[in-house]
């Protein structure tokens, strides 16, 4: 409203306002805030390390969309993933 009747003291015109589209976005309680994937170059493990708002961690390896590994662990903390 300010910007209206005293528009001199920011970049807003009387005539400008929001000109693209705004919109929300649900984001769920417990999230991956962040992931850090390492691959062993002389074997087959895999070592994940996933940041989530939650205490623990479950990761589904899959191939083709089966299934082939479940993996489970403490939220932040690697979890080495072995066939």
């Amino acid at each position: 409203i300010s910007a209206i009747t005293n528009p001199g003291g920011d970049t807003y015109t009387p005539s400008s306002g929001i000109w693209q589209t705004v919109w929300a976005e649900f984001v769920p309680k417990n999230y991956v805030q962040h992931l850090h994937i390492e691959q062993s170059m002389s074997s087959a493990v895999v070592t994940v390390t996933a940041a989530t708002a939650g205490t623990g961690v479950t990761i589904d390896v899959m191939d083709e969309g089966t299934i082939v590994g479940t993996f489970t662990g403490k939220a932040g903390s690697p979890i080495t993933l072995k066939p």
